[in-house]
């Protein structure tokens, strides 16, 4: 390896992680509830991640919905005259999902929303139709549209994947404010 005896070819490479995640559903028609936390350390650095979250899911005469919240801490050691001193970057994240079935007009077919708004990188929103057609859902197919505020400006994709007797061929499309 190029890196061999090189430490900092580590500094970014995590570690270890630990991650716990709960989920309890909620009783008949109640939805389900999910609580998970997460740390990480990185190699010959003393930075650290630390994420908290709590997300809830149900549906409503088939449209699927939910929200998240998430506390984000990331810690790292700066140096300064007087010393070094641990700094965090902290974050909220507030993410919310929606999808509703298209089956009267066009059979296995979802419309899906989402928006995700941090308190330090801007609101993203998001805009699309998937579906699955074929005999044996051979074909699976997706459409998106997003913008993003703080220099994210717009963004697609859309996306296929067929699986077929003797094989699976899979293509793809997407743009953002650096395609020409």
């Amino acid at each position: 390896l190029d890196s061999y005896g090189d430490s900092s070819a580590l500094q970014d490479r995590r570690r270890h992680r630990v991650e716990l995640t709960m989920s309890q559903t909620l009783g008949d028609e109640r939805g389900a509830l999910t609580l998970s936390a997460a740390r990480e350390e990185y190699w010959n650095s003393d930075r650290t991640m630390a994420s908290w979250s709590v997300g809830y899911n149900n549906d409503w005469h088939s449209i699927s919905y939910g929200v998240t919240w998430t506390y984000s801490k990331n810690g790292s050691t700066a140096s300064s005259a007087s010393g070094s001193a641990k700094s965090y970057d902290r974050d909220q994240l507030l993410a919310f999902t929606v999808s509703v079935p298209l089956d009267k007009f066009l059979p296995q077919t979802w419309a899906n929303y989402g928006l995700n708004a941090s308190k330090n990188n801007g609101t993203t929103h998001s805009i699309g139709i998937n579906g699955v057609a074929l005999e044996n859902s051979a074909l699976n197919w997706n459409i998106q549209q997003g913008y993003g505020t703080d220099g994210v400006g717009y963004t697609g994709t859309m996306n296929g994947d067929y699986k077929g007797t003797y094989g699976e061929v899979t293509a793809g499309y997407g743009y953002d404010k650096n395609s020409e």
